[in-house]
């Protein structure tokens, strides 16, 4: 590599500001600009990884020399991430063992690195920019910017003579005085003012020139007559040709303004999910240094949201689900399901999965009413399905906010038309370096109503006039409840009054002789009353229809269906109440004949089998009690 040194350098200060600018390509996470030789001014590559997944950085250090002792350290907030590969100048590519730290990174000018060894890399970790100067462009400004830098720089004398309030150079020296500079002066007087649009023309100039591959001369050439054309005075415009043609010919802004970054390369393997800091500093000069933090994704549960749909949809319901699940940037993840359709295609970018979710979102917090129809006719719900219905594949983006770091993949279960209910399986294989990961859920598919619909009055006979709480059970094809919100209307005979949760005022009421309602179901479950008539007696029916609830919009009520309809019966009888008697008599006990005049009687001698002797002890025993109560009662006084 030393012979490549020695002879690379000389022949690319000679190839000049052409080659270079024509090779510059803006790219990568610059973290900040700095314009001083040795400066670590960028740390390029994914902010967001998956678990088992080995990933390139790069760092790029302006104007690098031997000087600069480069160490890079992971600092791992929460899991397990380490360095295992490092780019060595002499030893190309090394696998390290797992470490935190790299003592002395090398980094040199791209032009230093073996081709065959930048091919490998991209080969293992996919195409990447390395040409450039992105340490020294400016923050995001670019190749323009950075001309107008050098362009400003020949003005100014590295002086600022703006006027106050603008942005270009305004009162210009007549020397800048700067050795080895060329510099533009003043015409004819010492000094001047060179307004913004030329400065800006003869820069556009330069850029569009370097871009179509012109020569130095006519490159100068295409610098003056833009001066000149912006209304300078032709004396400048001469002046920018001189300017031009000795920064092109001598290469001097490619030796030194415009030297391409160093690189320094190395990766990361994450073995378990977390955050860790990426730090990279000078070993000799402590603050100049710069660090990133990186997400890494482990597998997860899908999250789908809703967790139940319907095929034919009841008011304030859809038929579609939103499936995400995090991926690593770049992933490639096949979505799976054995019910109704996948599709990823409504939602392959960020923007647009950011739109799509909102609705979901704002679905999931109840907003039903407006939810529910915007989904409906959002293109992810009316797209169609393409000619594998259970398959689809999409590949992760970054979905990071300002505050989190996220990467998605996300599909569309699409279950509208013709399918069959039932609960969906739905499979996530995320293609990830060296492992796949397989995530899982499933999402409740319900169907329309379908008999029998089962009508269970809490009680069969009644007292006319009481009231009968009663429960409508209405299933799908696959036994599973029908969704919230699927309307059952009910009619009875008699003329008895009905109640049902969710009556809609001015869509069910009295229906002489009949009585009607609406009710909608509940997990599966409608409740209403039945309150029997008080003067009517008999069996009352109650008959039950259903269907598949009308349009989401809300248009469709009572027994207006978009499925067939559906009926149950049940019956409750009611009878009068029982008829007032005569008044009961109180007759008093009978405990024989009683004496009987002129007979006295034995007087109570009766023999001991008698039971005249009885009556007389338990008399006497009575009379004995009394007369010792009476007793006390005297004595106490």
């Amino acid at each position: 590599m030393d012979i490549i040194r020695k002879a690379f350098w000389p022949a690319a200060v000679a190839i000049g500001f052409l080659v270079f600018l024509a090779a510059f390509v803006p790219g990568g996470s610059v973290q900040k600009a700095q314009a001083f030789p040795g400066d670590i001014c960028a740390i390029e590559g994914p902010r967001v990884i998956g678990v088992g997944q080995t990933v390139l950085y790069r760092v790029r250090v302006e104007d690098p020399d031997e000087l600069n002792l480069v160490v890079v350290d992971i600092d791992d907030l929460t899991g397990d991430s380490d360095i295992t590969s490092v780019a060595s100048f002499d030893d190309e590519y090394e696998i390290i063992n797992p470490t935190n730290t790299i003592g002395n990174l090398d980094v040199v000018e791209p032009s230093f690195w073996d081709q065959d060894f930048l091919d490998s890399l991209e080969a293992m970790f996919g195409n990447f920019t390395i040409a450039g100067n992105v340490c020294g462009v400016g923050a995001g400004g670019g190749i323009a910017a950075e001309i107008r830098r050098i362009v400003d720089d020949a003005i100014l004398a590295g002086e600022v003579c703006a006027a106050p309030g603008t942005a270009a150079p305004s009162e210009c020296a007549t020397d800048n005085n700067v050795p080895g500079l060329p510099d533009i002066d003043c015409p004819s007087q010492s000094t001047c003012t060179i307004a913004n649009a030329t400065v800006t023309a003869i820069v556009n100039a330069l850029v569009a020139g370097m871009a179509a591959g012109l020569d130095c001369d006519e490159l100068a050439l295409e610098a003056q007559k833009a001066a000149i054309d912006s209304g300078a005075h032709v004396t400048v415009g001469n002046q920018v040709f001189d300017w031009v043609i000795d920064v092109c010919v001598d290469g001097m802004i490619f030796g030194d303004e415009f030297r391409e970054d160093g690189i320094g390369f190395f990766d990361v393997t994450c073995n378990t999910a977390g955050t860790f800091e990426i730090s990279v500093f000078d070993s000799l000069e402590q603050d100049n240094a710069l660090s990133i933090t990186v997400t890494c994704l482990g597998p997860g549960a899908l999250t789908i949201t809703p967790a139940s749909i319907e095929i034919v949809p009841a008011a304030g319901n859809i038929s579609s689900a939103l499936i995400r699940v995090a991926a690593p940037p770049g992933a490639e993840v096949q979505f799976t399901t054995d019910r109704c359709a996948i599709e990823t295609a409504a939602v392959a970018t960020a923007a647009n999965l950011a739109t799509i979710q909102a609705l979901y979102t704002a679905f999931a917090a109840g907003n039903l009413s407006v939810t529910a129809p915007a989904i409906q006719a959002s293109t992810a719900v009316t797209g169609a399905v393409d000619s594998t219905p259970l398959v689809d594949i999409a590949v992760a983006f970054d979905t990071s906010s300002a505050t989190t770091a996220s990467s998605q993949a996300a599909a569309i279960l699409m279950c509208s038309g013709n399918f069959s209910p039932g609960v969906a399986n739905i499979t996530a294989i995320i293609a990830q370096t060296g492992v796949d990961t397989i995530v899982t859920g499933t999402v409740t598919v319900v169907g329309p109503p379908v008999a029998p619909v089962v009508v269970t009055p809490a009680l069969s006979n009644v007292i006319c006039g009481e009231s009968v709480p009663v429960t409508v059970t209405v299933k799908d094809a696959a036994g599973q409840p029908v969704s919230d919100h699927t309307r059952v209307e009910v009619v009875t005979n008699f003329g008895g009054v009905l109640g049902g949760t969710g009556a809609v005022a001015g869509q069910a009421g009295l229906v002489s002789p009949l009585s009607s309602t609406v009710a909608e179901t509940f997990n599966g479950v409608a409740t209403l009353s039945l309150v029997t008539s008080q003067t009517q007696t008999g069996t009352y029916t109650l008959v039950v229809a259903t269907g598949g609830g009308g349009s989401v919009a809300g248009l469709s009520l009572g027994g207006v269906f978009s499925t067939p309809t559906v009926t149950g019966t049940a019956t409750v009888s009611c009878s009068a109440a029982a008829a007032a008697g005569p008044a009961a008599t109180v007759t008093a006990p009978r405990t024989g004949t009683g004496i009987t005049p002129p007979n006295t009687g034995d007087a109570g001698l009766a023999n001991a089998s008698g039971a005249g002797l009885s009556l007389f002890v338990i008399a006497g025993l009575a009379a004995l009690a009394l007369t010792g109560f009476a007793g006390l009662k005297l004595v106490r006084r």
